[in-house]
């Protein structure tokens, strides 16, 4: 089967907002519901959608403190590291990197101080060769679902393919974030009733607000006006379908790491990145850059021509890229644990 232009479009809808209703995308793409709604089923029958699930937002729960971690380990000693980086408070999920730093890690902590706390750990662990940390700073909305372009015309695909430790100077100086993001914000009280809602529609967020009142025992009226509450308070921070980009044709993930010169205005260059085709993950951080990036590849020449894109934009320093295998799904529900543990 082939993604055509009517499927592209259910697909970019739904990826923008996973709630749409089928009656919502038919108006948009001229069909009737029920033949959006068995493209929708078609689609995830042939593995293009696997499902689909809300963006939390971290710091509605206390979370101030996060972003992901690059460990540097002998390839022997891999699993052992992987297993006690899960076992440490705050790593939500860690997975295998073919680059130099072959280990990398999403965390997500109350403080700086538990980050200190964190990396102290990891420090002396024998294995762990190297650390570099990228904290989040800015907007906790860093991964843009609908920024993934789906060509018309697209065969859907059935099968799918001893260094020392950084010196002090190159070490992350925690006494030098001053983002004002960085502060607890007020933080909305949730109760067990907005925690059982968070945690149905991050499983499955097209659930129906009246087949969640009937878990919960509550009017329809009543979970619709919580999820909206929700919304404003931004505890949510969005709802996307979840899709495989492999069966789509996409091959790799290109990782951006961008410095900036000194005195350049980062919001501005941070601004441009996020807007460029195909980069599914942008934020501001501080570390060993200024800008992270995860540009999604199906040519390798559109990598090429997107790293000369940037290069060229006045106030970059330095561009580092590294090529991962593609994700098997996206978005990824990276704040997932945080959510399953809130009591």
């Amino acid at each position: 089967m082939k993604i055509n232009s009517i499927n592209e479009l259910i697909l970019k809808e739904l990826l923008r907002d996973s709630r749409k209703s089928f009656t919502e995308i038919a108006k948009k793409v001229g069909l009737t519901s029920t033949a959006v709604r068995n493209r929708y089923l078609q689609l995830k029958k042939l593995g293009v959608i696997t499902g689909s699930t809300i963006l939390i937002n971290p710091r509605a729960f206390g979370y101030n403190c996060y972003g992901f971690l690059g460990i540097k380990t002998n390839q022997k000693n891999t699993n052992e590291v992987k297993d006690f980086l899960n076992k440490q408070h705050g790593v939500l999920v860690t997975w295998d990197k073919i680059e130099e730093i072959n280990i990398g890690n999403y965390f997500a902590l109350n403080s700086l101080e538990d980050f200190a706390e964190l990396i102290e750990k990891i420090r002396k662990n024998p294995h762990v060769k190297e650390i570099q940390p990228l904290i989040y700073v800015g907007s906790p909305y860093t991964q843009y679902p609908d920024k993934l372009i789906i060509k018309s015309e697209t065969q859907i695909k059935k099968n799918i393919l001893k260094e020392k430790k950084p010196s002090e100077k190159e070490e992350l100086d925690l006494e030098e974030i001053k983002n004002p993001d960085m502060k607890t914000p007020q933080l909305h009280k949730l109760d067990k009733n907005d925690l059982e809602i968070l945690r149905i529609l991050s499983k499955n967020s097209r659930s129906s607000f009246n087949g969640i009142a009937k878990k919960l025992s509550v009017s329809t009226v009543q979970v619709i006006n919580r999820y909206e509450k929700l919304k404003d308070n931004k505890v949510i921070i969005g709802s996307s379908i979840i899709i495989d980009p492999q069966k789509i044709g996409y091959k790799a993930n290109g990782m951006f790491y961008i410095s900036l010169e000194i005195g350049t205005d980062t919001n501005k260059i941070f601004n441009k990145i996020k807007k460029m085709s195909n980069v599914i993950i942008a934020t501001e951080v501080v570390g060993n850059c200024d800008i992270f990036g995860v540009i999604a590849i199906r040519e390798f020449q559109k990598l090429f021509e997107a790293e000369k894109q940037i290069r060229t934009m006045k106030g970059i320093k330095k561009v580092k890229i590294n090529v991962n295998p593609p994700f098997n799904v996206w978005p990824m529900n990276f704040f997932d644990p945080i959510l399953q543990a809130a009591q």
